[in-house]
Parts: structure tokens; sequence; C-alpha cells
């Protein structure tokens, strides 16, 4: 009897395809051919060996899409004109087949159309609503939160348990945590002798910071998204903004401080595996329409003081 084949259409960002591939991996635990869409972990393919990534299609493929698949998971984005499209064509001439997810953390997420589709809660992590739909849903007979990661053979878990990989940057600005701040909590560290690496991305990304190595921070080049995924993997820990990365840390085991400006989106998004501390801004600053004053001025009001409590929770769970 031939398998029955998933296909799962990511968000675009690398956090959205690290935590979408939980619905990939339980598929797959359930006896499912899977095919995952997403432009950025293909570049991760032999982290999720026995989980096929490919490149987004084209419209054109639509058509065959819907018709090889038995099930079509899709993710909801305004702007993409080949997920409007197949959403558009799926509901129209296969909608047993097709549902649409809303990842979004909105009170009136209820209001969307589909919704029941996947009936996202915006009160539990992403993480927790994907294993949720596998397991209630859809009701596959194995489920598990696992996102079906596995580590090259030449990775070593934690080699060096005392490295600390700061990610300072983001897929927007307004997401980072001022540099300074991250250099006054990583000196602060370096104090108290953990080894800290800067990292901002891929190679050419991280020149700027090269002359931060004579202060003592690790500032290491790397060339691949491959090589970014083993520099943390075989780190104690990650600190950084609101980012992939994070995800990618937390769903590798490795312990994870994510910092962000408001508290709503980060019971959402926070990353949803082993240990990790989420920071934002106290939530009796006001934020009242007009106004946005913890929005506007987050980056003022978390102090590198205060990130690097939550990360000494973090090093006490684990000693």
């Amino acid at each position: 009897m031939p398998k029955k084949k998933l296909a799962v259409f990511c968000h675009l960002g690398l956090g959205d395809g690290v935590v979408s591939t939980i619905l990939s991996n339980n598929f797959h635990q359930n006896h499912w051919e899977t095919v995952t869409y997403h432009d950025t972990m293909l570049h991760l393919q032999s982290w999720f060996p026995h989980l096929p990534i490919a490149c987004y299609p084209q419209i054109a493929s639509i058509p065959q899409i819907l018709e090889e698949n038995d099930l079509i998971l899709v993710f909801q984005n305004d702007t993409h004109e080949f997920v409007l499209e197949l959403i558009k064509e799926g509901k129209k001439q296969a909608p047993e087949k097709l549902r649409v997810f809303y990842p979004y953390p909105s009170k009136n997420i209820f209001h969307s159309p589909y919704y029941n589709d996947s009936r996202i809660n915006p009160t539990i992590s992403f993480v927790d609503n994907l294993y949720l739909f596998c397991k209630e849903l859809i009701g596959l007979d194995k489920t598990t939160k696992n996102n079906g990661m596995i580590a090259p053979r030449d990775a070593i878990f934690k080699k060096h348990e005392k490295r600390v990989v700061m990610h300072i940057a983001s897929s927007r600005a307004g997401k980072n945590w001022p540099i300074k701040k991250f250099l006054a909590l990583g000196r602060r560290m370096l104090a108290d002798g953990f080894t800290v690496a800067l990292l901002a991305g891929i190679e050419k990304l991280q020149k700027p910071f090269f002359p931060f190595e004579k202060e003592g921070f690790l500032v290491p080049k790397l060339f691949s998204l491959h090589e970014v995924a083993k520099y943390i993997y075989e780190s104690g820990y990650h600190i950084g903004n609101d980012s992939g990365l994070g995800h990618l840390a937390s769903a590798m085991g490795i312990d994870t401080v994510t910092i962000a400006r408001r508290k709503t989106v980060g019971l959402f998004w926070r990353p949803g595996w082993g240990n990790n501390e989420y920071v934002t801004p106290l939530s009796i600053i006001p934020n009242i329409s007009g106004l946005r004053i913890r929005d506007t001025y987050w980056k003022n009001l978390i102090s590198h003081k205060k990130v690097y409590r939550h990360f000494l929770k973090l090093v006490k769970t684990v000693t």
C-alpha cells in the first residue's frame, strides 16, 4: 500500500521553518511521505536526513501539488503570491486536502478565514500549537514535540560547555537589542569565566566585529548556515534577539535566552524546547494606544544586568 503524502509550506523566516518541521516529523513518524518547502531550511538538509526539504515551487506547479498530495499544510502569508494562489486554488479544487495555519498571536485570530483548519491558540507557544494540531485535530497515533533534527556525526553536543553564543542580529533592525548592551553583557560574562562568541551571521557579516577579539571575544568565521548550526550545537548557551537562531538553538537542546519587546508575542513565539528564558520589558510600563511607550522604548527598558540574571537562571538549572 503506497504511503500517504504530505506537503508543508512554511513561512520564509528561519524560525518559522525550524518550528514547522514539527509537522513534517510527526507525519513522518506515522509513515507519511513528507516534503517541507522552505528556501533557507534547504541549507540544513543534512540536519534533517529523513525529512526532505525543497525550495518554494513556481505557481504553475500548484495543480500538480494539489493532485499528488493527500494533505497540504500551508502557513498564511498576505504578501506571498504563491501562498495566496495555493490557498485560493486549494480551497476551490480540493478543500479536504488543504489546511491553513495563521501563525499570529492575535486575540482576533478566531475570526480569521479557515481558523478551524488549525485552531491556533494565541495563549500558548507555537510549538505547542503544532503539537496539539497533530495530536488532537489530526489524531495521529504517534505524536512528539521533536522537530526531527539530527546532528551530523562530526558535531559534539556542548563540546564547549562554557561558550555563550550571542546572536546580535535578526531579520529586522527593530527587533535588535543594542550592540553596546550585548557587549556590556559579554564583558560581564568574560569576567565571570565564560567564553563569549559574537555572531551576526556568516563571515561577511562578522567583519565589523573582528576588532572585539582584542577584548577576548570570539568572532567566528562561518561560511554557511550549516557551519552556524554546528557552532551553536557545540556551545553551552545561546543569547540573542527574537530570531530564527534562537529557535534553532532551542530545537538542538541548547539553553537559550531570547530578548524581545513584548510579552504577548513572546508567549507565542518563544523557543519551545528545553530550558529557555524570554526577556521583555515589565508589563506595568504603559503600552496604551497612541503612546506605545513599552514598544517604542523597549530597548532602553531592558538592561544587560536583567538579561544576565535570566541567563544565570539557566546556568543554575543546568548545574
